[in-house]
């Protein structure tokens, strides 16, 4: 895909996600309100701890304590797993779609874009990313550069790993929060993204995938010890 029709499928995608005309970037929050509508009713389902309750008296107080005290764990986990999921999606999106377009050229679309991502998020603290010239812009994506293939998968990937630790679920999820980022900054495209961020995802993905084989060969090993 040339620069031009980049920029024309870029500017199309901004307008209908409501990035330009001075209207308020949405495109992480619609990430995550996508995902939590997926998600967030089943949760919902256990949230009976007051229903039908009267506080006011002794038997309603008895009867709270008794839910509370079956709260059930599982149902915990998936809404910490959900959060995880949503941060990893907007993490991923974010890098993505910043070293996509950093490496597309300068255009008016391509700029508004830049201005769109959340920086800060993702701890790029240089200069504005839709102010920088075609060479700095070049610099950041080199080998070498914040956004180089390397540098971003393992900003990616770090994000997931770091933030789930020995939890294999939330490692799933902060694996599934990968490729739903790459769906988000892929559908703000217009199409697929530039090679160099199909190539980030997949190093960013072997990386989290090695972990929970890691993971799962050491919790084979502690059951055949058992």
């Amino acid at each position: 895909m040339d620069v031009t029709s980049t920029s024309k499928n870029v500017l199309n995608n901004l307008v209908g996600a409501g990035l330009v005309n001075g209207e308020k970037p949405k495109t992480v929050t619609d990430s995550k309100n996508s995902i939590k509508g997926e998600e967030e009713s089943q949760i919902q389902k256990g949230n009976t701890l007051l229903s039908g309750v009267d506080l006011d008296t002794t038997e309603g107080k008895e009867a709270v304590m008794k839910r509370a005290a079956k709260i059930d764990a599982k149902l915990l986990s998936q809404e910490y797993a959900m959060q995880f999921l949503m941060g990893s999606t907007a993490n991923s999106q974010n890098n993505l779609g910043a070293q996509s377009a950093l490496s597309s050229g300068d255009t008016s679309a391509i700029r508004t874009l830049l201005n769109s991502i959340d920086a800060e998020s993702i701890g790029y603290k240089g200069k504005p990313l839709g102010s920088l010239t075609a060479d700095e812009a070049k610099a950041l994506i080199a080998d070498d550069g914040y956004f180089g293939k390397d540098n971003t998968a393992s900003r990616i990937a770090d994000f997931v790993i770091m933030g789930a630790g020995d939890d294999l679920n939330k490692l799933q999820k902060g694996l599934e929060g990968i490729e739903r980022g790459l769906k988000e900054a892929s559908k703000l495209w217009g199409g697929d993204l530039p090679d160099i961020s199909q190539e980030t995802v997949k190093l960013a993905l072997e990386k989290v995938n090695k972990r929970i084989e890691e993971l799962q060969s050491a919790q084979s090993a502690l059951n055949v010890e058992a």
